[in-house]
């Protein structure tokens, strides 16, 4: 896709390749037009419901080496992979109607319990990348963006400038956003998707089906952090060593320290249940496992 025009970088359509049935704009096509710009002051035009996080990130990179000014207008949206972007932007620019989302990034995998929990890694990597990007623009605390990501956070134009993601919003009306797999995330506006729908490409529609794996497994492992953190931090916050280790678990699993923080149960289904003469038995098996799914009915008769 040539995404060069009037000296002007168009970014309309997907972030990369088989997200959707539509042609989508890659980082080689954004590498290409800004060689042949030169080194001039170059403006990007977004209108972009998202796509492949990876290939967000080196767009967002070449534009961020550019050596002139990168101005960056939001014409319809920025969602996903686009808002990463946008991030690249001296000047981040949303018309009047417009919106941006955040959210955390997406992955699949096949294969056994070491599968997927590579895959977890993974993703916790690309997290942490995507929030620093956000934090160079915002300069606002990673755990606030974090928590963000995690709750797939849409702004409109005066949210996204009071949050910091954007710099102005300019009166000009925005465009109406392309049609997508809006089904895709979990928040959308339906302002947004009334835009249309659009199939998904097979590959993509693969992914997603089993990205639920992969959320149900980091779950856990929030469920598991959270455990650890009551049973042998709670109570000691007092002492460097753990005043310490708890910021930094703030900084990286928000999710799980708020879990922890939060009053009762840390899931539905991680206490065993059993008849009340074993109430010694169950008290020990719960604080030794209380982070393990044990079916509700474990133990009685």
């Amino acid at each position: 896709m040539n995404v060069l025009k009037n000296g002007e970088l168009w970014l309309y359509g997907t972030v990369g390749l088989g997200v959707t049935d539509e042609e989508g704009f890659t980082a080689i096509n954004v590498r290409d037009a800004l060689a042949e710009i030169g080194g001039q002051d170059v403006t990007v035009r977004i209108n972009s419901p998202g796509g492949w996080a990876d290939e967000g990130i080196t767009i967002y990179n070449n534009l961020r080496a550019h050596p002139g000014k990168v101005t960056v207008l939001i014409e319809g949206i920025a969602a996903s992979a686009a808002s990463i972007i946008a991030m690249a932007g001296h000047e981040i620019v949303m018309r009047t109607g417009t919106y941006m989302m955040v959210h955390e990034p997406s992955g699949l995998t096949w294969g056994n319990i070491q599968d997927h929990a590579k895959m977890i890694e993974q993703l916790d990597t690309i997290n942490r990348s995507m929030a620093d990007i956000y934090v160079k623009q915002t300069r606002r605390p990673k755990a606030e963006i974090l928590r963000e990501l995690a709750d797939e956070t849409w702004m409109d134009g005066a949210q996204a400038v009071q949050k910091r993601y954007a710099t102005r919003v300019t009166d000009a009306r925005a465009v109406q956003p392309p049609a997508f797999a809006w089904s895709t995330y979990r928040n959308t506006p339906a302002a947004v998707s009334a835009s249309g729908s659009r199939q998904q490409a097979r590959g993509f529609q693969d992914a997603m089906g089993r990205i639920a794996a992969v959320r149900s497994a980091k779950a856990e492992r929030d469920v598991r952090i959270a455990a650890f953190i009551r049973e042998n931090l709670i109570g000691h916050e007092n002492r460097p060593d753990v005043a310490s280790l708890l910021n930094s678990i703030q900084e990286e699993a928000p999710e799980a320290y708020s879990m922890a923080k939060a009053t009762g149960p840390l899931s539905p289904t991680n206490v065993v249940k059993g008849p009340s003469s074993w109430d010694g038995v169950v008290d020990r098996v719960n604080k030794a496992n209380n982070w393990f799914s044990v079916h509700p009915n474990a133990g009685e008769k």
